[in-house]
């Protein structure tokens, strides 16, 4: 990740890594001009004395989130073929996160409280709908809060980089074929309620009867499967029959809240319901909005499209994120340093005119300051704070919220701190309407470095970033019937140890014609696999199958039969049984005679080890003695008088 640099007069220069940044810090040659992002001024550089190269701006807009890519660009000539090769290298990777949503909700309760003091004569206001004028070009505040976010963080990265050009990916939805991607021709003028009227169409979509209870003949009403009150819309697809008592009972709770207990009907349902189109909406009203304010800007314009952005994305091998897109927009041959952390930047706003908190029918229920700062801070700004004794002893870092008895919040990365007081805090940066936070990409398989940059990114601030470290939770471990499951919590480690046991079963399943010897606690299993060759699985007393180990499972090529895995499986019950139950092992389980005595062989080799270990031996000594011992003074092994296990 990139650091931004501005010369002694405040004028950008070629960002530089965050390892230079440091030392150009430690040495006094620069100083902070800003910590999110990070931005440091050179005490001794003007911008003549520099050689500056080619620094591009690349925007992939969206509904919620806008992906921005700072990134420097070069062309080299391919030897063979004499071609150029254009080169992108990401030097900063960006998601801004609009607040449409909120500013549409907002406007919504504003409007229904108008109407409500309207409508009960609380104060007359005389209505200004009929002499109020549109300007060409006129946006939402909603869509025109996504066209001015952009363009802000555009002029700060012009201040901050040396950018020659600006990129834009100019995409439009086919809304019509999202919803029906066989829609050809002459459909495109018809459109869904060609020939209808909406009640009419509604009573042969849905069959005249209730979709929530099924009934007919009765009065039907028209419901909104996903509430307005939700932010559902009024587009047909949104819209079915109910009966007056479902209607009612519903009320504006979400289809899938309301029928959680009917999933056969709620599926019925959500086939004939169509997804919403409200994001591909927002985008192609404020497309072609962003790319005339763009152009104002003087700086050169490169326009692409998302069918080519796909394509490169595609042949780069790089994943879908909003930033990632904004990387492989227009024409580029290569991408270097993409997996760098990303700056997840949210608009938060600076506040909010009104000093009245009213409940949900408009009364006033409390009331905020009149002035927006206390003790030199407001709300929205950075701070650091270090609280030396008390119970919330430690350095915090974030967002704070002010409040008059100067008791502040600070949100951190870990949640939020209460109650800290304005004198352990500092201010590190105004609040200017943005909230800040650092992402590292998924590492790449083999090496951790993605990760690593990410934790010492700047601001060079040693435990200033939230709360003190906690360490991982380890994985959980769950043992059902002898099978060891793991997992993130209690129910994943349990369900793992069920499909273990699934996949034995299986196999024995497809094997029926297997063979199971029973003996003393102990379960051989032997079975032919699908590829012919034989395995045989044994359990042990208070543990059961054990997947994995050595001497649990062994396979046999196609040459050896079920009975040379049987008396394999036999020979190795015994030597478990030996040595878990102190040297006592009647051989009934072992049905061969040359099996026997190679069992007696193992078991003398074992006597002799054991009694070697006892006497101080090394294990090399150990194995040595019992190699040499004298088989004329062994021990006896198999003793049948022994306790039973």
């Amino acid at each position: 990740m990139a650091v931004f640099v501005l010369d002694r007069r405040k004028r950008p220069l070629m960002p530089c890594s965050e390892k230079r940044a440091r030392l150009l810090l430690e040495r006094r040659r620069a100083v902070v001009h800003r910590r999110y992002p990070f931005v440091i001024r050179l005490k001794d550089r003007r911008r003549v004395d520099c050689d500056l190269q080619p620094v591009r701006v690349v925007l992939g807009p969206g509904s919620r989130t806008t992906g921005i890519v700072v990134a420097r660009e070069a062309e080299s000539v391919d030897i063979q073929t004499g071609a150029f090769i254009h080169k992108r290298i990401v030097l900063l990777l960006m998601e801004l996160n609009h607040r449409g949503p909120s500013i549409r909700d907002a406007l919504t309760r504003r409007r229904a409280f108008r109407r409500r003091r309207r409508r009960g004569g609380l104060r007359y206001r005389a209505p200004r709908f009929d002499n109020r004028s549109r300007h060409d070009g006129w946006l939402p505040p909603s869509l025109q809060h996504r066209v001015d976010t952009t363009l802000t963080w555009v002029a700060r990265l012009v201040r901050w980089a040396p950018v020659t050009g600006i990129s834009q990916m100019l995409h439009r939805f086919d809304t019509q074929k999202l919803q029906n991607p066989k829609i050809q021709s002459i459909e495109y003028q018809r459109g869904e309620l060609h020939g209808y009227e909406v009640r009419e169409y509604l009573l042969e979509k849905w069959r005249r009867e209730c979709a929530y209870c099924g009934t007919s003949d009765v009065p039907l009403t028209i419901d909104h499967i996903h509430p307005k009150s939700r932010g559902g819309s009024d587009r047909v697809s949104n819209l079915t029959l109910a009966c007056v008592p479902c209607n009612q009972r519903k009320s504006n709770r979400d289809v899938r809240e309301f029928l959680s207990h009917d999933s056969v009907r709620l599926a019925r349902i959500e086939v004939q319901r169509k997804s919403p189109l409200r994001d591909a909406a927002a985008v192609n009203s404020t497309r072609q909005a962003l790319y005339g304010r763009l152009k104002t800007t003087g700086l050169p314009l490169e326009t692409g499209t998302g069918g080519r952005t796909k394509w490169n994305r595609h042949r780069l091998g790089v994943p879908k994120t909003h930033c990632l897109d904004a990387a492989c927009i227009g024409r580029i041959d290569s991408l270097e340093r993409w997996r760098c952390p990303i700056w997840q930047i949210k608009a938060t706003g600076r506040g909010a005119y009104c000093r009245t908190r009213l409940t949900r029918y408009g009364f006033p229920r409390g009331y905020l300051m009149r002035q927006k700062s206390v003790h030199g801070f407001q709300t929205g700004d950075r701070v650091c704070a270090v609280v030396p004794s008390g119970k919330k002893v430690g350095e915090y870092a974030g967002r704070v919220a002010v409040r008059a008895s100067g008791s502040f919040n600070i949100q951190t990365p870990q949640g939020v701190v209460q109650g800290i007081h304005h004198s352990y805090c500092r201010l590190l940066q105004r609040g200017d309407g943005y909230g800040y936070h650092l992402v590292a990409q998924p590492k790449k398989e083999g090496g951790n470095r993605g990760a690593c940059r990410a934790s010492r990114a700047i601001p060079p601030r040693r435990e200033r970033r939230g709360l003190p470290h906690k360490p991982m939770n380890k994985q959980k471990k769950v043992v059902v019937c002898g099978v060891t499951g793991c997992g993130d919590t209690i129910h994943a480690a349990k369900d793992d140890a069920i499909e273990q046991i699934g996949k034995v079963m299986d196999r024995l399943r497809e094997n029926p014609g297997f063979r199971l010897v029973a003996w003393r606690g102990y379960v051989g299993l032997v079975y032919m696999s699908v590829a012919g060759a034989t395995s045989a699985l044994i359990a042990e007393p208070n543990y059961g199958f054990r997947i994995g180990r050595v001497q649990s499972c062994m396979t046999f090529d196609a040459r050896h039969s079920l009975d040379d895995a049987e008396r394999a499986m036999r020979r190795d019950i015994a030597q478990l049984a030996w040595q878990r139950y102190d040297g006592t092992a009647p051989p009934e389980v072992i049905q061969h005679d040359g099996d026997l005595r190679e069992f007696q062989d193992w078991a003398r080799w074992q006597i002799a080890f054991r009694a070697a270990k006892d006497d101080g031996a090394s294990d090399d000594e150990a194995r040595a003695a019992a190699s040499n011992r004298d088989e004329s003074h062994d021990a006896e092994v198999l003793d049948t008088a022994g306790p039973t296990p």
